[in-house]
C-alpha cells in the first residue's frame, strides 16, 4: 500500500519537473546557452586531445625493427600484380566500338 503511494508521489514529482523544465530553460536561455557552449567546447577539446595530441606522443623507437614477410604471400601478391598488369595492357590493344557514332 505504501509502495503505491510512494510511486504516485514520485510520478507526480517527475511529471511536475518535466512540465517545468522547458519553462525554466526558456526563462534562463542565456545561461543555458553558455552552459551548452562550454560543455560542447570541453567535449571537443577532449576529443581533439585524445585523437591528435596523444597519437603524436607515441614513441616509435619501441616498435620492432624487423618486418617478417612470408615468401609465399609475397609471391602471390606479385602474381596478382602481374595478372592485373597483363589485363591492363590487353585493354590498351583492343579496339572498342564507338557507341556514340551513327550507324553507317
Amino acid at each position: 500500500m505504501k509502495l503505491k503511494k510512494i510511486e504516485k508521489i514520485e510520478i507526480k514529482k517527475t511529471e511536475r519537473f518535466v512540465r517545468k523544465a522547458p519553462l525554466f530553460i526558456a526563462k534562463h536561455i542565456f545561461e543555458f546557452s553558455l552552459i551548452a557552449l562550454f560543455l560542447s567546447l570541453a567535449i571537443g577539446v577532449i576529443v581533439f586531445y585524445k585523437y591528435n595530441i596523444l597519437d603524436q606522443r607515441i614513441d616509435l623507437n619501441n616498435l620492432p625493427q624487423t618486418c617478417l614477410l612470408e615468401e609465399n604471400s609475397y609471391q602471390r601478391i606479385l602474381d596478382v600484380w602481374e595478372e592485373n598488369e597483363q589485363m591492363f595492357n590487353q585493354a590498351d590493344s583492343r579496339d572498342y566500338r564507338n557507341i556514340f557514332s551513327t550507324k553507317d
